[in-house]
């Protein structure tokens, strides 16, 4: 990725927490000089747990939620109140809250 031209990395899709090797792959990237971000619906205390372990490696942690709306339609549990709960929880320069409506 590096000699294409990437100057850093997202993780994202499906739930990166739950990736066995997740600290191996930020210090990774990290040693190749990229800043790594992460795009995550963790809520669970194991999820928010992987997450807290390794936030401070992060440039910045997004934070999937979904408005009343889309829950109705899609009947997830991802409210923007346990989003920020989870964003609470964490050590990371920037945090930023995502709400799909």
């Amino acid at each position: 990725m590096k000699e294409a031209g990437a100057e850093g990395v997202c993780l994202s899709g499906g739930e990166p927490t739950h990736h066995p090797e997740l600290r191996q792959l930020v210090r990774l990237a990290h040693q190749f000089g990229m800043s790594v971000s992460m795009v995550t619906s963790a809520r669970t205390v194991a999820e928010v747990t992987a997450l807290s372990q390794i936030a401070h490696l992060l440039a910045n942690v997004t934070v999937s939620a979904d408005s009343q709306g889309a829950m109705l339609l899609g009947r997830t549990t991802r409210t923007a109140a346990s989003g920020i709960d989870t964003l609470r929880a964490i050590s990371t320069d920037t945090k930023i809250l995502h709400v799909t409506c």
